[in-house]
């Protein structure tokens, strides 16, 4: 006696037959394209990059995207969920090896699948679940592989200094050599399925503490304070830090940074710059003839 999966890839099942109709109405025969990429890891620090490799392919479904306005105090941007349905299964999406991705254009939003979900057999149907590429992570998918050859070192923190440990050698420490293959990789951009035993290194956002002026500090606002200090003072060394801003569909870290000033200043000053501002941009009236 055939299975019932057999049954509904052959003749099918009268609800499976009922909703490939009514799947092919509501798409008007609709494809989505998708794009496969590599996975590409920038030696220097373990940064993830994703390049196209040229390789597309056509899905035909219905696809349902579901919008919402996400506000930060550093950024605004729509986050939509994509749900794809489709009659037949597209193994791309769940035969993928650990470093490929497909990423969808629908409209020109970009997205990644996810996930599988709600999958009963009876129904015949099959859904594929992603969500848009943020605009955090759009700078991490490139066109060439020629563009990550002059990259430098993407993180500021201590993350390369530890990556480094396997490969660092040192007279001193022949008595305790790094453990043959156990490999090292940032927090949050371990990937899939990864056996033990590795390491992973995560350096807290919060966790660094500048003891001193570098030269990679935010020169251009400092030297503004310097010359304006009956406006503002900076009264703290501020460092560059990484945000840890992850996303689960790409397995990647966003380049994402912030620089935190303490400041003090003057509230004489601060409601003179407020009245410049607003004679700057007071409406003239002028009649026409």
């Amino acid at each position: 006696m055939p299975s019932l999966d057999e049954i509904t890839r052959t003749t099918g099942t009268p609800l499976a037959n009922a909703l490939a109709a009514g799947l092919g109405d509501i798409s008007y025969g609709q494809t989505v394209r998708f794009t496969r990429y590599q996975r590409t890891v920038l030696p220097v620090d373990g940064f993830v990059f994703w390049v196209s490799t040229g390789e597309t392919q056509d899905v035909q479904g219905a696809i349902h995207v579901t919008t919402g306005n996400e506000l930060t105090e550093d950024q605004a941007y729509d986050q939509s969920s994509i749900v794809l349905t489709t009659k037949t299964e597209v193994h791309p999406f769940h035969d993928l090896a650990l470093d490929t991705i497909w990423i969808g254009d629908f409209e020109g939003v970009r997205f990644a699948i996810s996930s599988r979900s709600s999958r009963y057999s009876q129904a015949g149907l099959f859904h594929y679940l992603g969500s848009t590429v943020t605009p955090a992570f759009q700078s991490q998918f490139i066109d060439s592989a020629s563009m990550l050859q002059k990259m430098e070192p993407v993180t500021s923190s201590s993350l390369a200094l530890f990556l480094a440990l396997p490969m660092l050698g040192s007279v001193a420490l022949d008595w305790c050599p790094w453990p043959s293959g156990v490999p090292v990789f940032p927090s949050f951009a371990v990937p899939d399925n990864q056996p033990p035993p590795y390491v992973a290194v995560h350096n807290a956002p919060d966790g660094g503490r500048a003891v001193s002026m570098g030269t990679l500090d935010p020169r251009r606002i400092l030297h503004w304070a310097l010359l304006n200090d009956d406006r503002l003072g900076i009264i703290n060394s501020p460092h560059i830090r990484d945000e840890k801003q992850a996303s689960a569909e790409i397995n990647a870290l966003a380049m994402s940074k912030t620089i935190e000033l303490d400041v003090m200043y003057s509230q004489t000053a601060l409601r003179d710059t407020a009245l410049q501002l607003i004679r700057h941009v007071t409406p003239t009236l002028t009649r026409s003839s």
